[in-house]
């Protein structure tokens, strides 16, 4: 009986020792997992709205799909833009400088985007941007559609048609995480930003 009992208990504590001594890699928790496969395969909808004020001198830019919370603002005296504020959690600040040639770049820390006119009404946005994920390459198109101010962009990962009102331009539709980021977003928001400040900007001779 006492062997019996004796053989039983051995028997139960070789798993835990074994266990004791075999440390397995920390698995990553299911959280975090779940995160990744969503960032590789979501499709999420944009739903963001670009404010202006003072006739072209400032825009405000929201998207509480995105959480994107931004200002844009013409810089004293200049032909060029600031803007600040948060995407997604993360501060982003930098400035729009217009070159001698019509285009824009954008310069700030991690980002190296520009804007070129092609044809009568459309504008190519490429370059850089430092993605939470790391460094993404950025290639998209503003498609004019009717009035000035209204773009369609449909390449890339980005689904986006931009519609003017009044002093309200809006960007609705969707972008795919895995090949378009929110920061990207962002940054084509202040493009648009600058370009609807071009229409809001009072004529001479009013």
């Amino acid at each position: 009986m006492v062997r019996t009992l004796l053989a039983a208990i051995f028997a139960a504590s070789v798993p835990s020792l074994a266990l004791a001594e075999l440390r397995l890699p920390e698995l990553p928790s299911l959280s975090s997992v779940l995160e990744k496969v969503q960032i590789r395969s979501e499709r999420m909808r944009v739903s963001l709205d670009i404010r202006g004020y003072f006739n072209g001198d400032r825009y405000d830019l929201r998207d509480s799909l995105a959480r994107i919370d931004m200002e844009v603002s013409r810089e004293s005296g200049g032909k060029g833009f600031r803007f600040s504020g948060d995407v997604d959690g993360r501060y982003l600040s930098g400035r729009v400088e217009s070159r001698n040639d019509g285009s824009w770049e954008i310069w700030g820390g991690g980002l190296n985007v520009d804007m070129r006119k092609r044809g009568a009404g459309d504008y190519e946005i490429s370059g850089f941007v430092d993605e939470a994920e790391g460094s993404r390459h950025m290639d998209v198109t503003l498609r004019q559609r009717g009035m000035p101010g209204n773009f369609s962009v449909w390449e890339n990962g980005a689904n986006i048609d931009i519609s003017r009102f009044a002093s309200t331009t809006s960007l609705s539709g969707e972008i795919e995480l895995s090949r378009f980021g929110k920061k990207s977003l962002a940054l084509v928001s202040v493009y648009v930003a600058v370009l609807e400040s071009q229409l809001d900007k009072p004529q001479s001779g009013r």
